[in-house]
């Protein structure tokens, strides 16, 4: 789970807390034996369990299974809840205690979603260029503030780079048609963060449309570019537009036309160029 991730992190800082935990000083003598009571109780201090002690006897941890539902569920989709510690880990008690399940809270945000919906190629891996997922890990420590709360600590991560995506890949997606929905899951995770859909456009480069980026297009690309340098308007239609703007930048110019005439050029020697791997150069 994404909380069994990333608590290791933590590990060292928990163990040094100074605990805190109720303990009335009251004990229960039955016969000539003194008897502690030791009460759990859950994160919403609801009593799980009473365990009668006699003085030198030791509490057992054992007999509450904290790997259960009650310790450790889903919140909201996006929000976890497992169990971290006890308020009080120590073997005996130290008179009437109440011991409290102390939790760690992982919330995982979109913060922003792929810049690309639209690919050039049916091959590679699907850029996720422009998403930003992060997770709060909220760890309730044994340490009591003024209020008599325990203190929650808290620390924030990037999970972008570790987000991976259903399909796993453009030769997935794009197997029976042109288009696909894409899940994005953060790690160790089996509900989806976003879903989102993409197309192919397989007419990159391709200025007049023929189904081949080839010198001709190139040709007309730098034509174009040289025409607009100079003042002129020369007419072009929204798809020439959209054909032309190989690398994306919103300008047709000079660049355009170099990378469809080494588009071409490597087709033409049978390296089955790819857009996608072209574009990725250009980063």
């Amino acid at each position: 789970m994404i909380i069994k991730k990333i608590s290791a992190v933590l590990t060292a800082a928990l163990m040094s807390i100074s605990l805190a935990y109720t303990v009335n000083a009251d004990a229960t003598a039955v016969g000539d034996d003194v008897k502690y009571t030791v009460e759990f109780r859950d994160y919403d201090g609801n009593l799980i369990m009473t365990q009668i002690l006699a003085q030198n006897e030791a509490i057992d941890y054992s007999l509450i299974d904290t790997s259960s539902d009650t310790f450790n569920k889903n919140i909201t989709k996006n929000t976890e809840i497992r169990f971290s510690s006890w308020s009080y880990n120590g073997d005996y008690a130290p008179g009437n205690i109440t011991i409290y399940a102390l939790f760690q809270r992982a919330t995982i945000s979109l913060d922003s979603t792929p810049e690309r919906s639209e690919f050039y190629s049916k091959t590679g891996n699907i850029n996720l260029d422009g998403l930003n997922v992060s997770i709060l890990l909220e760890t309730q420590t044994a340490k009591k503030d003024s209020d008599d709360q325990f203190i929650i600590e808290s620390q924030e991560f990037n999970i972008s780079s570790t987000c991976y995506t259903v399909p796993a890949s453009l030769d997935s997606a794009f197997k029976d048609s042109d288009s696909s929905s894409v899940e994005i899951y953060p790690p160790n995770s089996n509900i989806p963060i976003y879903t989102y859909d993409i197309t192919y456009y397989n007419e990159l480069g391709d200025y007049n449309s023929d189904s081949t980026a080839d010198a001709t297009d190139a040709s007309s690309i730098l034509s174009y570019y040289a025409n607009v340098s100079t003042g002129l308007k020369p007419e072009i239609t929204a798809r020439q537009k959209k054909n032309a703007d190989v690398n994306l930048d919103g300008v047709i110019d000079a660049t355009d036309a170099s990378l469809v005439l080494n588009f071409y050029a490597l087709n033409a020697t049978g390296a089955k160029p790819q857009w996608e791997e072209l574009l990725l150069k250009l980063k």
